[in-house]
């Protein structure tokens, strides 16, 4: 975790002058403890688009963390291969969802609350990577 704390808090410290918009991390065994670096540095940057994150040792605490952070950054688009770590998908589309609908304004009719929804989820997280594998019946 310790090379992805030293990007995450570069791209922290210059979040006002990168204009770096992707930025791939899989395959760097990645832990919690790295995920929530990148979650802090998601809180104040303005530039990225995309996160890479597939491959690495990522569980639900720092999906957590990451998730928690896009609630003070409108920039980021997507983050995929989060499923491709240790992160309970159940956990992971509840999250999303809870994320989406706390977007929406209070809108008038069922019909425009959807519409809106459906711009956000366009706008939003790219959730066909996470949502790519089934979810297992208990």
């Amino acid at each position: 975790d310790e090379g992805v704390e030293s990007i995450a808090k570069g791209l922290r410290a210059n979040s006002h002058r990168t204009n770096l918009v992707e930025l791939y991390l899989g395959w760097n065994g990645i832990g919690d403890a790295g995920c929530i670096q990148v979650a802090r540095m998601v809180e104040t940057n303005k530039s990225l688009r995309k996160i890479g994150l597939g491959e690495n040792a990522i569980t639900s605490t720092g999906a957590r963390a990451l998730l928690s952070a896009l609630a003070s950054n409108d920039t980021l688009r997507e983050i995929c291969g989060l499923c491709h770590n240790q992160v309970d998908r159940r956990f992971l589309i509840e999250s999303i969802e809870r994320l989406l609908y706390s977007h929406v304004e209070a809108i008038s009719s069922e019909e425009e609350a959807q519409k809106r929804l459906e711009q956000l989820m366009d706008e939003s997280i790219n959730a066909s990577d996470v949502l790519a594998e089934p979810l297992r019946s208990h």
